[in-house]
């Protein structure tokens, strides 16, 4: 049963002085230990991702997405870094970066291994603002595969 007749005392010292302490401390924590939060580019990329329905085709552990029609996006950067070696690549792009660019504004420039003969073709983005292209290739460069 609680006592409602008595009132709440002053907080200790002690307490008071551990939370100022907590306060001032833990905020710096994450980034001394070499983490930091998604970047607002990389927030929004993921906005975007979620709102063009990416995640209906693709799979994007960080999005929890689990398409099925066409190629993870778990890892992109490497990725993009291996098809750019791949005989069969067409496009025009020589960097990760640009890979994953073309990709969204021009997807027919390469078909993914396993996905050539598929009908479930992946549609242009390019009608997308150039900032929203942007913020999607940050955050598919910043993809890691999960662990």
């Amino acid at each position: 049963m609680i006592n409602r007749s008595r009132r709440p005392g002053p907080v200790p010292r002690t307490w008071l002085g551990l939370t100022l302490v907590l306060v001032a401390v833990l905020p710096g924590c994450r980034e001394a230990s070499g983490e930091s939060g998604p970047t607002p580019e990389v927030l929004r990329g993921r906005e975007v991702y979620q709102e063009q329905f990416c995640g209906t085709c693709h799979t994007l552990t960080s999005a929890e997405t689990a398409g099925m029609f066409g190629p993870t996006h778990n890892g992109m950067a490497k990725i993009a870094d291996d098809r750019l070696l791949d005989p069969g690549y067409a496009g025009s792009a020589e960097t990760a970066r640009a890979y994953i660019l073309e990709s969204i504004v021009e997807p027919a420039a390469f078909r993914a291994p396993g996905f050539e003969r598929t009908r479930f073709v992946m549609p242009s983005y390019q009608h997308l603002p150039e900032e929203d292209i942007d913020a999607l290739v940050e955050m598919l460069m910043r993809e890691r595969v999960p662990e």
